[in-house]
């Protein structure tokens, strides 16, 4: 009995070396793994017009940083402006209708019933100003997002449909930073990981980004699959539509989660 507790004694330090050693065989690391991929624009928006219409104004140029709802472009506006001015005036008069009503109505001078129509006046007089300024305001195409003029599409004096496209807008915050990986790597990287980007020289940084999109789909031609990563862009200090250098952070899969009390409790 002795010995074969001396025995034990000696050959459980290598039982558990061993299993510790295959937990964390499947451990692995993608730190310093390079692999190249591209910055892109967010998206590329095709601005357009909501109404038809002729180009009074165009007051931005390709390469032009812009913000979200910047104005792009300015359509012939004069009789929307007119029918505004005609519509508030209504409404003023039919304001001032209704408080000559409800001040005969405190009297008991007026009657209900004129009453009741100075209001409904005053509410339909209300909603046409409101539906005039949207109409108005048709005419006036903002930004939908920050980004760059890319390309300008129509100047000033053309006439324009609702499909017609006015400028193209490069979204810049954030980007997007393309990947293809072997496939090897698939079940490896994951949603949520973070990646270090590299812009290729000469430009110089470097950037944290986070896994957006891990394709399920692998190309067969290539044995690969596509990752995407999400840069957050916000001083506009980072140019899209550059190779660059992606690695990702070290993470542990399969069974390296598995802590060694674990594992000592199953040798016991």
């Amino acid at each position: 009995m002795c010995f074969l507790q001396r025995y034990r004694a000696l050959l459980l330090p290598a039982i558990m070396v061993l299993t510790l050693t295959e937990l964390y065989a499947e451990e692995v690391s993608l730190e310093g793994e390079a692999f190249i991929g591209i910055i892109e624009p967010r998206q590329l928006i095709k601005v357009g017009s909501p109404v038809l219409g002729v180009v009074a104004k165009v007051p931005v140029e390709r390469g032009d940083r812009i913000e979200k709802g910047a104005l792009i472009a300015r359509l012939e506006s004069d009789i929307e402006q007119i029918e505004v001015d005609l519509a508030q005036t209504r409404y003023e008069m039919a304001k001032k209708r209704y408080h000559r009503q409800e001040f005969l109505q405190k009297k008991q001078l007026g009657s209900n019933e004129d009453f009741d129509q100075s209001a409904m006046e005053l509410a339909l007089a209300r909603l046409e100003v409101e539906r005039r300024k949207l109409l108005l305001q048709q005419k006036y195409i903002g930004s939908p997002v920050t980004g760059v003029i890319t390309e300008k599409l129509v100047s000033r004096g053309e006439y324009i449909y609702e499909q017609t496209p006015i400028v193209v807008v490069a979204q810049t915050d954030p980007l997007n930073v393309e990947v293809l990986v072997p496939l090897k790597e698939f079940g490896r990287i994951k949603e949520g990981m973070t990646a270090q980007v590299i812009p290729q020289p000469p430009l110089t940084g470097n950037y944290t980004a986070k896994v957006e999109i891990v394709d399920k789909v692998m190309n067969a031609a290539s044995s690969t699959f596509g990752i995407r990563l999400r840069l957050a862009n916000g001083d506009q200090n980072i140019p899209s539509g550059v190779k660059c250098t992606v690695r990702f952070m070290s993470q542990k899969i399969g069974h390296g989660n598995e802590s060694e009390s674990d594992a000592m409790m199953v040798l016991k």
